[in-house]
Order: C-alpha cells, then sequence, then structure tokens
C-alpha cells in the first residue's frame, strides 16, 4: 500500500518542474546562527512559509533541508516533523491552531542520528512527501526532544516562528518574529543524504555507506561500504521507507548496538575486498514517473567475530529528481 501511494505521488510529481524554493535565498553560509530548534532542550517550532515563496504553485514536496553552522553527527531521543496549509497571514501561538487545516507528519523518527556538513544545505529524512496546494501558506513545524548533540542554524530577518522550550505538551509558545531558520524545499530536484550510525566490528572499526553520483532520472548513484572485514559477504539492503517500525534495535537479535534502518524491498550480497570495500551501483532509467521516490539503503557485512555475527552501517537516501 504504501509503495502504491508513493507511485501515485510521484506521477505528480513527474508533471511538475524540478526545482527547490530557497527561504529566503540560496545562501546556506550566511546568516545569523541560532540554537532553535536542534541546539537546545526539548522543543516545539513552527515556521511560516508564504504562498508566493512558493510560487503560489501546487507541489509535491519530497524533500526538505536546513542549513546547519556547524558540522559533526547530531543525535535526538526524538524529532517529529508536521507540514500544514494555513488561510492565516501570520502564525498564531497556539500551536495546535496552526496546524487545524489538517497537518501531515513528514518525519518521525526516534533515536535520530543526522551526519551534517556546515554551512551547505543538509536534508532531514522526509518520510512522507507533502502534496502543496499552491493557494495557502505553509507551517513546518519540528519537535526536537532529547538532544545528546546539537548544532545552530542559520536564520534569516524573512519569515516568522512560534515556538517554546522544555516542552512538555503546552499549548501556547512564544512569537519570535521574522527569525526562522533559512529553508530549502525540495520539489523534484535529486538529492543524496546519509543518516543513522552503524555498529563496530570486530576489527573495531564502524561500517560506514557513504553516497556518490547522482539520483537524478538516467543517472547512476552508487552506495560505497567501508570498514568491514576484508573480503567478507555483505548484505546490501534496499528499500523504500525508513518509517515505523524502523529504526529497530537489532540487540534483540544478539547484534549489540546494532541498528535496522531500512525496510527491506530487496536485499542483495556483495563481497568485500581486501580493504573492507564493497559498492552497490543503481542505474535509474529515464522515467518521469520514479520522481519524488526515495530509494534507502544499508549494509550489513557478516562478522564471525561480532556479536551475533553481523555489523551495520548507518543508512543513505537517495531522492530521485528530474
Amino acid at each position: 500500500m504504501r509503495n502504491t501511494m508513493l507511485l501515485c505521488l510521484a506521477a505528480m510529481a513527474a508533471s511538475l518542474p524540478a526545482q527547490s524554493f530557497y527561504i529566503p535565498t540560496n545562501t546556506p553560509a550566511l546568516g545569523t546562527a541560532n540554537a532553535f530548534p536542534f541546539n537546545t532542550t526539548d522543543m516545539r517550532y513552527q515556521a511560516l512559509i508564504l504562498a508566493t515563496e512558493l510560487n503560489s504553485t501546487p507541489a509535491l514536496i519530497t524533500g526538505f533541508a536546513l542549513a546547519p553552522s556547524g558540522g559533526g553527527t547530531l543525535a535526538y531521543g526524538h524529532v517529529t516533523m508536521k507540514m500544514a496549509h494555513l488561510a492565516a497571514a501570520t502564525l498564531s501561538t497556539t500551536f495546535d491552531t496552526n496546524l487545524a487545516a489538517g497537518s501531515v507528519t513528514t518525519m518521525d523518527v526516534p533515536n535520530f542520528v543526522w551526519p551534517v556538513t556546515t554551512n551547505v544545505w543538509n536534508d532531514v529524512d522526509l518520510q512522507t512527501p507533502f502534496v502543496y496546494n499552491g493557494v495557502d501558506n505553509l507551517v513546518v513545524e519540528f519537535l526536537v526532544t532529547g538532544r545528546i548533540t546539537g548544532v545552530a542554524m542559520h536564520r534569516d530577518a524573512t519569515n516568522q516562528r512560534v515556538y517554546l522550550g522544555s516542552y512538555t505538551g503546552q499549548l501556547v509558545g512564544t512569537n519570535g518574529g521574522l527569525t526562522a531558520f533559512k529553508m530549502r524545499v525540495i520539489t523534484g530536484d535529486p538529492t543524496l543524504a546519509l543518516f543513522g550510525r552503524g555498529c563496530v566490528g570486530s576489527n573495531a572499526l564502524t561500517p560506514a555507506l557513504s553516497l556518490v553520483g547522482s539520483s537524478q532520472i538516467g543517472q547512476t548513484f552508487t552506495a560505497n561500504l567501508s570498514n568491514a572485514l576484508p573480503n567478507a559477504p555483505c548484505f546490501a539492503v534496499l528499500g523504500f521507507s525508513s518509517a515505523a517500525p524502523f529504526p529497530i534495535d537489532l540487540s534483540v537479535y544478539g547484534m549489540t548496538g546494532c541498528t535496522g534502518y531500512v525496510n527491506a524491498a530487496a536485499t542483495l550480497l556483495t563481497f568485500a575486498d581486501g580493504a573492507g570495500a564493497a559498492s552497490l551501483a543503481t542505474a535509474l532509467p529515464f522515467d518521469a514517473g520514479l520522481v519524488g521516490l526515495a530509494i534507502y539503503s544499508q549494509f550489513a557485512p557478516l562478522d564471525g567475530g561480532a556479536a551475533g555475527g553481523l555489523t551495520t552501517s548507518n543508512y543513505g537516501r537517495a531522492l530521485i529528481g528530474n
């Protein structure tokens, strides 16, 4: 059912131009940095995007990115993202009023691990596309709890935000004025992103997945693995979702500290080379019907000296664009 829905949404995306909207501009390295909401205590945060900033045009939002002012691996107990239409010109300080038109949970990730690079656009793991109607303004909400490591995000004096720290379910937040973070709203562009973390193998190394190439239709992207045991068999897991019930703690299967992140639509066997490296290339057909789909990948190398006989890597998300 989920794959059928994604195919229908992708068909809609194929009829729309490939682009990203930058709120306010495509300047991820510039501007004041603010701790809200990814480098502070538990916080509910809403930002307003005006219809004119989305060209007042219907669009399928397939990705979303922010501009960190610092780099590193961010980690949180839980991150939830919602989007909703808003006819009003400004946000209310009552959170639910801003979502009253009917919100869509576009991301819901417990134990969210997010490696970010400073001063460039970094995708969040948007799991469910949002169908924007082209008429109303757009509300973007993040609920970030259980911060372990965080970083500030670049902002600019253009878009309204409403927020509340130490959030435990309160109804009303603070009007932060025109100080929302910079945003990239993706409606057809291809992107590659990494999330999660691997678990240490018997070689004292953590298997690591990286993505190279392009996820544009007609192009090829490759998932590369490093830090496996030399010549080890490796399972490459491909899927179309990282949503619940993922992430799954694999400790219950004896794989202490390891996590499964990807629903396995396909599992392929490959072999590491003598340096513990492997790769899996995905050639995308020139098919506009694929635009908007996300392909997730994760490696699971065999490791007889590790708990459970396997280790796992972090995971990647290839958002197909045109």
